[in-house]
């Protein structure tokens, strides 16, 4: 599963309040993410919609990541979860 469609899926969760819309959305993404039969993949998503790092800590405050954010999106291939 690519990043981008685990991000929108918390996007999505956060912006409904509707119980069974975030109920549906977050089974639809675990089955997907099971269905790749890659526990790593599995656990960086729940950990990812869970809001944890599986690492723990990063190691970076705000003003280190901030010039990132001016940064131009770098080209090649996409960000996998796993």
């Amino acid at each position: 599963m690519l990043f981008a469609e685990l991000a929108a899926v918390s996007t999505t969760v956060g912006a409904t309040r509707s119980r069974s819309a975030k109920v549906e959305a977050l089974a639809a993404c675990l089955r997907a993410l099971a269905e790749e039969a890659d526990p790593a993949a599995l656990a960086a998503g729940v950990c990812f919609l869970a809001g944890r790092l599986r690492q723990g800590r990063l190691g970076i405050g705000p003003a280190a990541a901030a010039p990132l954010l001016a940064a131009p999106a770098a080209a090649g291939d996409p960000l996998t979860v796993g």
